[in-house]
């Protein structure tokens, strides 16, 4: 989902007055759901009080307060300012635990009051808040094990708001910072794992790198980052490694598995490891380079869990056959017709100058939308034919403004990268080099991050190219 940046008057509001003082929290009463009287003199449920053992911080919101600031917001608005969210954890979502196990982070939805029954059943508030992909600290922290996160936990979450088609919730895509928990009631949260004994020295330095079976001893245990070595093997085609290995060069690009010997076909004896975005991945994934299989690789990067399992994430550095896979240099191009651009090969480092006229026409209003006003998405055309543009930036590697002032009919000479999303060219990582008004026609001056002669300035951040 993509999200642009909302700020107003009532979330600025509501974080003012309550900086100065900590919010009331629930006290023992009677008017929760299922309560009154049942014919004895007595209840069947009462509000129970906010553990003594959680110190809010400063302008903490309840539930209530946060929903009322997202009810504000348009579909797909996240606020601009984040808030610690204080409330009781009624329900854990239906892909919370693919969520723990897999990336570390929790679904959750969050309750102002709960109430215990006679016979200490637990009811809670109908309103929520959807705690969406809230992780275990800043930075991504993930959680480690799933008795983490349990209901009936009190919990101070640090997050965004957005309204995702009418559910307020925490925004978990987009270029927002993610949600995570800063305290809870569960005595679990935040314990320190036990790391197992090797029974070897390795350390997971470069010169004693993690094996494959120091990996899933350690199980998650050592985060590091960690140095480890091992042989490719194949990748993963699915949702799990029990279903999904391939011990083959197959067209996954995201992702290899790796063994302790070159010829294993034993999913017991491997490992999963994510390829990030960028040159490790374009060098080392065996869809686009089938001829590192069976080759030793070393790699740098945190042990997480990954499909399931045991993993490696976040590699940073990689050997194939102890040589060191470094980044390629950019490589100008210069100036093409778009017919030339898309009959060229994807890359992530050669960069085209294109001249066109902005349009929607060529736009599906699926695949490729035309948001020119929210994003910098549309269509460029000239005499040779036209290519989606994925978002346009003020400068190289900066993010889209609407102050640029773009609009349908303006020529413009942009640079950019051919890249391939869903089968279909486009434009990626573009930013504007010069603009000729379509309408009063003013030129450019033809230097890189110009507007007519004007300095772009920057202002809205958009979401960067899947």
């Amino acid at each position: 989902m993509k999200t642009v940046k909302f700020f107003s008057f009532l979330a600025m509001a509501a974080a003012l007055s309550f900086a100065a003082c900590k919010p009331n929290v629930p006290t023992n009463n009677t008017d929760g759901p299922g309560n009154g009287n049942n014919g004895n003199g007595t209840t069947t449920s009462e509000a129970i009080n906010m553990p003594e053992s959680i110190v809010l911080p400063e302008g903490a919101i309840t539930v209530s307060e946060a929903r009322a600031i997202g009810a504000e917001l348009q579909s797909g608005q996240v606020t601009e300012q984040k808030y610690y969210i204080h409330g009781w954890i009624k329900k854990l979502a239906s892909k919370h635990a693919d969520g723990m196990n897999n990336y570390g982070n929790a679904l959750f939805y969050m309750s102002e009051k709960m109430y215990k029954g006679a016979e200490g059943e637990m009811t809670f508030d109908k309103d929520d808040f959807y705690g969406y992909q809230i992780y275990a600290g800043k930075d991504k922290k993930q959680f480690g094990s799933l008795d983490e996160v349990q209901v009936g936990d009190y919990v101070v979450i640090y997050t965004y708001i957005t309204n995702y088609n009418g559910t307020i919730e925490t925004p978990g895509s987009g270029d927002t910072d993610r949600g995570y928990m800063v305290a809870s009631s569960n005595s679990n949260f935040g314990k320190a794992p036990e790391i197992p004994e090797l029974d070897n020295d390795n350390d997971g330095t470069q010169e004693k790198p993690y094996t494959v079976a120091d990996v899933q001893k350690l199980n998650s245990t050592s985060k590091g980052p960690h140095w480890v070595k091992g042989y490719i093997v194949g990748v993963v085609d699915g949702k799990n490694l029990a279903n999904g290995a391939k011990f083959e060069a197959a067209a996954v690009a995201t992702n290899l598995i790796i063994a302790a010997n070159a010829e294993e076909t034993n999913i017991d004896n491997v490992i999963p490891v994510a390829l990030p975005k960028g040159y490790i991945r374009d060098l080392v994934n065996l869809q686009d380079n089938p001829g590192n299989l069976g080759k030793e690789v070393l790699l740098y990067g945190t042990l997480e869990k990954y499909f399931s399992v045991a993993g490696v994430k976040e590699v940073s550095k990689a050997y194939i056959d102890g040589q060191e896979v470094v980044k390629p240099a950019d490589v100008e191009k210069g100036k093409v017709t778009i017919a030339e651009f898309l009959a060229a090969g994807a890359s992530n480092y050669d960069w085209y100058e294109l001249t066109g006229t902005i349009t929607d026409e060529g736009c599906d209003g699926d695949k490729m939308k035309f948001e020119m006003e929210k994003y910098g998405d549309f269509m460029l055309v000239d005499e040779t034919g036209s290519v989606y543009v994925y978002g346009i930036a003020a400068e190289k590697g900066g993010t889209f403004s609407k102050d640029m002032g773009l609009k349908k009919g303006d020529k413009i000479t942009i640079k950019g990268l051919r890249t391939v999303y869903n089968e279909n060219p486009q434009v990626g990582s573009a930013y504007l080099i010069s603009i000729n008004s379509g309408e009063e026609g003013g030129e450019g001056n033809g230097e890189e991050g110009g507007l007519g002669g004007k300095p772009i300035e920057g202002g809205d951040e958009g979401e960067e190219p899947a």
